[in-house]
């Protein structure tokens, strides 16, 4: 009897598409994920050693501190950034203006080759 009930549903698993397997697969691991994470802080909130005027107290330092200290680093990148721009631009302004004189001598060079020929 569990034979015949179990190939009656064969065909029915056969006639569902891979895609819709996958699809119920990571709705059911989302679900899964949620309900575990909203499980694991109740049971954090219920179980420290703390009151939650403290808990709520040390989220509000520690996200002011990582606030800071993102903020000092965001700060040192651009100074870096900055830095290093302008020295890049002070090298190819001193390029560029080499590069002008060559061509202002080689220019002299050709007048002075023409006008002697």
């Amino acid at each position: 009897m569990a034979i015949k009930s179990f190939m009656d549903r064969v065909p029915i698993l056969n006639n569902v598409s891979k895609k819709d397997l996958r699809r119920t697969k990571n709705v059911n691991l989302a679900i899964g994920a949620s309900v575990g994470t909203a499980i694991g802080i109740a049971a954090g909130f219920l179980l420290a050693p703390q009151s939650g005027k403290e808990i709520r107290g040390g989220i509000m330092r520690r996200s002011g501190d990582a606030y800071n200290s993102m903020r000092t680093k965001m700060t040192r990148t651009k100074d870096i950034v900055t830095d290093s721009v302008k020295d890049r631009s002070a090298t190819f302004k001193t390029a560029a203006s080499a590069c002008a004189e060559a061509a202002k001598a080689a220019i002299a060079e050709a007048s002075e080759t023409r006008s002697r020929s």
